[in-house]
C-alpha cells in the first residue's frame, strides 16, 4: 500500500514557499521586459526582500500554526483525562446526588472549554499581529528604497 502524504507536513509546505525558487522565476519574467531608464538588478533586490519579509511572516504563522496544534492535542488529552475521573465520580456519587454533579460537572466543562477558546484565539491573535507587523516594516522599508530609487535616476538624469 502506498504510503500516504501527510497533509499537516510543514517542511513540504515549506519547501514550496521558498525565497530563492521565487526569485527564480521572477528573473525569468523579468528578463522578458526591457524597461528603459529601471535599474534591475536594484528593482530585483527589492523584489527579493520582499518575498523574504513574506516568507518570514509565512514561517511564524506555520511555526505559530504548529504549536497551536500541539497545544490543542494537550487540552484534548487533559479533557479525556478529566473526563474520564468525571464519569468514575459519577459512578460513585448517590443517586440523589446525581443531578447537582451532573449541573458541576456541566459547569466546569463550560469553564474549561471556554478558557481554552480564549487562549486558542488570543495565541492565533497575536501571532497575525507579529507577522503582520513584519509585513508592515517591510512596506514601509520598501516605500523608502523605491523613493531612493526614483531619486537616484533623478540625479543621474540631470
Amino acid at each position: 500500500m502506498p504510503q500516504e502524504k501527510n497533509p499537516f507536513d510543514m517542511s513540504e509546505l515549506m519547501k514550496l514557499m521558498d525565497p530563492q525558487r521565487y526569485m527564480d522565476q521572477m528573473n525569468e519574467f523579468m528578463k522578458q521586459f526591457k524597461i528603459p531608464h529601471m535599474d534591475m538588478s536594484a528593482l530585483m533586490e527589492v523584489q527579493k526582500k520582499n518575498v523574504e519579509a513574506m516568507m518570514a511572516a509565512n514561517r511564524a504563522m506555520m511555526e505559530s500554526s504548529e504549536a497551536l496544534m500541539k497545544r490543542q492535542t494537550e487540552v484534548l488529552s487533559q479533557a479525556m483525562n478529566e473526563a474520564t475521573e468525571m464519569t468514575r465520580a459519577m459512578g460513585e456519587a448517590k443517586q440523589d446526588e446525581l443531578p447537582a454533579r451532573q449541573v458541576e460537572m456541566v459547569g466546569k466543562v463550560y469553564d474549561r472549554m471556554s478558557s481554552h477558546t480564549r487562549e486558542t484565539f488570543e495565541s492565533m491573535r497575536l501571532a497575525q499581529e507579529a507577522a503582520m507587523e513584519r509585513l508592515d516594516q517591510r512596506f514601509r522599508e520598501l516605500l523608502q528604497e523605491l523613493k531612493d530609487m526614483s531619486a537616484k535616476k533623478d540625479q543621474e538624469k540631470a
